[in-house]
């Protein structure tokens, strides 16, 4: 198994097909909270070019640089 970033098109058909689909695993959560002020990464994990698991990273600078 590989871990690595997935692009958004890849997070995305992952996520739209996963029976256990959550709002808050989706590019719309993604792009809403980058407007305020949060970074997004969509990382998953692959076995022969097939995404086996994926989630959606958020994180964001916290004062003073944490």
């Amino acid at each position: 198994m590989k871990f690595r970033e997935l692009t958004e098109e890849e997070f995305t058909i992952y996520a739209d097909n996963h029976p256990q689909k959550s709002f808050f695993q989706t590019k719309e959560i993604a792009r809403l909270r980058g407007y305020n002020g949060w970074n997004h990464y969509y990382v998953g994990l692959t076995e022969n070019d097939n995404i086996v698991a994926a989630t959606l990273l958020l994180s964001k600078k916290r004062r003073l640089g944490f």
